[in-house]
């Protein structure tokens, strides 16, 4: 069993959510129209931050979990921006934006977020990626948040070159990735659990992301 960037982000916003995802799929209600707005926007705006990186390459992975993580490795040899890479290490698989090439061998490890600025859960989720990344063997040289400088910029075919910052946050991602092999064991024992922790609604439904499950917790 691996846990993914959502899931690990779900487990740590609530121990509830994450039994739910893997034990009882079919009780959470599916994403509003207003939820699904921000996913195409967030969609978009990655689509975007791409363009920035013109020797990129995309990994497919419609052949499944072991061929996309093999295809990924395969890639880093080319020492090409590389598009939704892919790796597993001990119990965790991540994805990344962005994987681009400095050095000889190592790696900028690029997050895009459609925000203004960084939050604790873009630090939390880049510290799965690198715990996953740097246990694969892949070496990281820097984590980066890649977010945009204004809420929106203009409906282009391109983006402009000051549309993203990228923001160096690696020291904070680096003492977020200590605690993910903990977090990792805590969630998988959660998950092993007959039944879905008893955990009351409250202020962790709201963060920070509004929670799909609330009203399903709320109503028992």
């Amino acid at each position: 069993m691996f846990i993914s960037k959502s899931k690990y982000l779900n487990g740590l916003q609530c121990h509830k959510l994450l039994w739910f995802y893997y034990n009882a799929k079919e009780r959470m209600p599916a994403f509003d129209a207003e939820a699904q707005a921000v996913f195409d926007k967030g969609h978009e705006v990655d689509k975007r931050a791409k363009q920035l990186f013109p020797q990129g390459i995309e990994v497919t992975w419609d052949l499944g979990l072991d061929k996309g993580v093999l295809a990924s490795t395969k890639m880093l040899v080319l020492r090409r921006p590389l598009f939704e890479a892919g790796f597993m290490y001990q119990n965790t698989f991540a994805r990344a934006d962005v994987l681009n090439p400095v050095d000889s061998d190592g790696w900028d490890l690029i997050e895009v977020k459609n925000r203004t600025r960084v939050k604790d859960v873009d630090i939390n989720d880049l510290a799965l990626q690198y715990y996953c990344y740097t246990g694969a063997g892949v070496r990281i040289v820097r984590c980066l948040l890649m977010h945009l400088k204004r809420e929106q910029f203009g409906r282009t075919a391109n983006v402009p070159d000051d549309a993203f910052v990228c923001e160096d946050i690696s020291d904070k991602v680096i003492a977020a990735s200590r605690e993910v092999e903990r977090n990792i064991a805590e969630m998988l024992a959660v998950i092993s659990e007959a039944t879905s922790p008893g955990i009351a609604v409250g202020p962790q439904c709201e963060q920070p992301y509004r929670c799909v499950m609330k009203k399903v917790c709320a109503e028992g």
